[in-house]
């Protein structure tokens, strides 16, 4: 097919107001609308120059001029990969390649300097080379016919699957949790292109016949729906590791993923010592990814299940890291045997951390716990150290929202949310609890939330009808007894039910390890004219990690304790120890691993 010579061409003049002029390919969106120009249309074309010089093509493609200027106003380039120096000059670059002048860098001095940085990090490979990166999904497999013995695959075996291939450099994974709303009904590729951002999705199905499952894969391209290849295997219980890893394997090889060697031994690592501990496994893992604090049963039959899983094989990590996690869900949700269940669950952990210290999973979960029992700044480390070593996990990310809020480091936390997100669009992140640190409820309740913290948003803007409306949608819902009374204090403090709601911010006070809901009941305590009983659970806040002088400026609940003389004290402490969590940010390189 001819090129469009204007694509390579420079227009010399204009002959009529709003005419554009410039190299199509290297034009920004405002001078293609013919609006007025300033030095950040420059920074676009420089982005775009960058992005060419390192994929070896251009930024929008198109073969006639119309092509690519329809790209540069509806499209995004594909990101590069290949190592971490080139996926860091990626995201300077693709910021450059904002359509808005307002999200490219201040100028092109601080873009050079982030530039320069990013070649500090002292990647493993010689010359790394540039490439788009490749997204995948490997979506829930179709049971053909229902069978209580083999169902939990249906899962089970695409989460194992992209499990494996998540944190290699030139492939990008999402997560089953998000694949799993693409189920149900025959597949539309075009929707998961929309919605996933991914360029191959993986299918497949499962039948059992005797004692043999049919294991039926393909994968296919997106979005035109072309089977890039089948593979059809016929395995028992006892060969599904296998199965899994000659998968996974096909994959890598089908794609021609270059791997480095620590990626080669990542795919060899946690291999299970037993058929029957990687079943007992693969079940649980069915079962955690049902559980919720407000559902506890499936915690509770995955914590069994993996406790036969490490009984049969006592050294495979994963899934000591699993029942760690479940034994954390088990805890966060008060009543009989809460801090033994934390206890177990920091125990799970340090032992799957110490049989595989890469083991991401474990690392997250580590530190969840850790912000859980007043560790933040431990937890901030933990997750940093990890994405050092793996920063293509937007779980990690993920995790990182929470614990630098958590160290009151709040621009740090949305950053680490806008990184899960370009990792995976549809990750699940609590930055709106960030937001609302912040300041900006309008932010905070674009971002959704739960009950409680929807309808606290709410209250706050004085839109209480709307906020009562959801507490009691809620409260239709059982729950363990530690979040009824979570949701009932708020409700009972709007419907001015005074005693009672006194009795049930108390209970949560009690109960409650994680501190950022003890600072949700101490704005009760000031709303209930208990500004002292405030401050002091404003002080138990500070002390189990939750540094929140962000929330001591903006919360208008907590106007009233300005007064008081403790109250300066307590911004004191806070600031302190936000100081030593920054310290700590800056020691592991955070500003330059969220940037």
């Amino acid at each position: 097919m001819a090129v469009d010579p204007s694509l390579t061409q420079t227009a010399t003049r204009a002959t009529q107001a709003g005419a554009i002029m410039g190299t199509p390919r290297y034009m920004s969106p405002e001078q293609i609308h013919g609006r007025t120009l300033d030095a950040r249309s420059d920074l676009f074309a420089m982005g775009a120059t960058l992005y060419e010089m390192l994929a070896g093509t251009p930024a929008f493609a198109g073969s006639t001029s119309v092509d690519v200027l329809h790209a540069t106003l509806h499209e995004s380039p594909a990101a590069l990969g290949g190592s971490r120096t080139i996926e860091s000059v990626n995201r300077i670059v693709q910021r450059l390649l904002a359509k808005s002048p307002d999200g490219r860098p201040a100028s092109a001095s601080k873009a050079a300097e982030e530039l320069k940085a990013c070649l500090t990090l002292g990647d493993v490979e010689a010359v790394p080379q540039a490439r788009t990166m490749t997204w995948l999904i490997v979506l829930p497999f179709r049971v053909l016919r229902p069978d209580p013995e083999t169902d939990f695959l249906g899962f089970s075996l695409p989460d194992a699957i992209a499990s494996s291939l998540a944190g290699l450099r030139s492939l990008g994974v999402r997560s089953t949790a998000g694949a799993a709303r693409f189920t149900g009904g025959e597949i539309d590729f075009e929707r998961i292109v929309a919605e996933a951002h991914v360029d191959l999705v993986m299918t497949g199905t499962l039948l059992r016949a005797g004692d043999a499952i049919r294991v039926t894969t393909q994968l296919v391209g997106a979005p035109g729906g072309d089977v890039l290849w089948s593979h059809t295997a016929n395995a028992t219980l006892r060969d599904v590791f296998q199965l899994q890893d000659d998968l996974v394997q096909r994959i890598v090889s089908s794609l021609s993923l270059p791997l480095t060697l620590r990626e080669q031994q990542m795919l060899k690592h946690d291999v299970p010592a037993s058929p029957t501990a990687y079943e007992f496994y693969l079940r649980a893992n069915e079962m955690l990814q049902q559980a919720a604090l407000y559902s506890l049963e499936p915690a509770a039959l995955a914590r069994d299940l993996y406790l036969q899983s490490v009984e049969d094989d006592s050294q495979y990590a994963p899934a000591w890291g699993n029942l760690g996690r479940c034994y954390r869900v088990l805890g966060k949700a008060g009543g009989e045997g809460a801090d033994e269940n934390l206890r177990r669950a920091e125990s799970c952990l340090q032992r799957a951390l110490t049989l595989n210290p890469q083991l991401t999973s474990a690392t997250r979960a580590y530190a969840q716990l850790e912000s859980d029992l007043g560790r933040s700044t431990d937890a901030l480390v933990r997750l940093l150290g990890g994405g050092h070593a793996n920063d293509r996990d937007p779980e990690l990310w993920a995790g990182l929202v929470h614990a630098c809020r958590y160290c009151g480091l709040l621009p740090a936390s949305v950053a680490a949310h806008e990184r899960a997100r370009q990792l995976d669009p549809q990750i699940a992140t609590r930055v709106r609890h960030t937001y609302w640190l912040m300041g900006d409820t309008t932010r905070a309740l674009q971002a959704g939330g739960r009950f409680y913290f929807e309808a606290m948003v709410l209250a706050t803007i004085d839109r209480t009808e709307d906020a009562l409306q959801c507490l009691r949608d809620a409260e239709r819902t059982p729950r363990p007894e530690l979040l009824r009374h979570f949701v009932a204090s708020l409700r009972l403090l709007l419907e001015h039910q005074y005693a009672e709601c006194r009795v049930s911010t108390e209970f949560c006070i009690q109960h409650f390890t994680d501190p950022e809901p003890l600072y949700y009941m101490a704005r009760h305590l000031v709303q209930l004219g208990e500004p002292v009983r405030a401050l002091e659970v404003l002080n138990l806040v500070v002390d189990r990690g939750f540094f929140l002088s962000a929330a001591l400026s903006h919360d208008p609940w907590l106007t009233p304790l300005q007064t008081l003389p403790p109250y300066d004290d307590l911004l004191q402490r806070t600031h302190r120890r936000e100081a030593d969590a920054a310290l700590a940010f800056a020691r592991m390189s955070g500003p330059e691993l969220v940037r």
